[in-house]
């Protein structure tokens, strides 16, 4: 499946393992994100404690 330009906006603003929170991406709404998350190209974040974050995962760094 190709991401759509808003998808890959949003994938395009994670760095390494960084955490991104909702809004990072301006123009991109929380819905985007959320059908990132169920496509599994982005997951709740691992590497801090309860940020509310999300990470890019392998799925996601190989749409871009």
């Amino acid at each position: 499946m190709k991401a759509t330009d808003k998808e890959l906006k949003v994938l395009a603003v994670f760095m390494d393992d960084q955490c991104e929170n909702i809004g990072k991406a301006s123009g991109v709404g929380t819905q985007i994100w959320l059908d990132l998350e169920a496509k599994g190209w982005i997951a709740e974040c691992t590497v801090c404690d309860d940020c509310g974050g999300y990470q890019i995962t392998p799925l996601g760094e190989s749409k871009l």
